[in-house]
């Protein structure tokens, strides 16, 4: 390999995984629950949901969320809506 292309190979690399930094913050939801899933529909509309039927939604980017009143203790596994108003969610 030339020493240009491993030089170039370093830099896209190191530009990768600056793009990729995630900045994740813990969050309170006065729930026992373990959350399984996430999923957002837009920068600020999304849902979580988790063990003993628990639905949490945000609207303002996961700043806040509200948990959606429970019609189930089933372990939800996994969310995924089309848009805001259609969706699924895994048992």
């Amino acid at each position: 390999m030339s020493k240009s292309f491993k030089i170039l190979s370093i830099v896209a690399l190191l530009v990768c995984f600056q793009t990729a930094n995630a900045e994740w913050v813990k969050q309170r939801t006065n729930s026992f629950a373990w959350l399984r899933d996430i999923q957002f529909v837009s920068e600020s509309k999304g849902w979580i949901v988790g063990t003993d039927g628990v639905i949490m939604s945000t609207t303002d980017g996961g700043t806040t969320w509200t948990q959606v009143p429970k019609f189930t203790t089933d372990t939800f596994r996994q969310v995924y809506f089309t848009d805001e108003n259609n969706g699924w969610i895994l048992c």
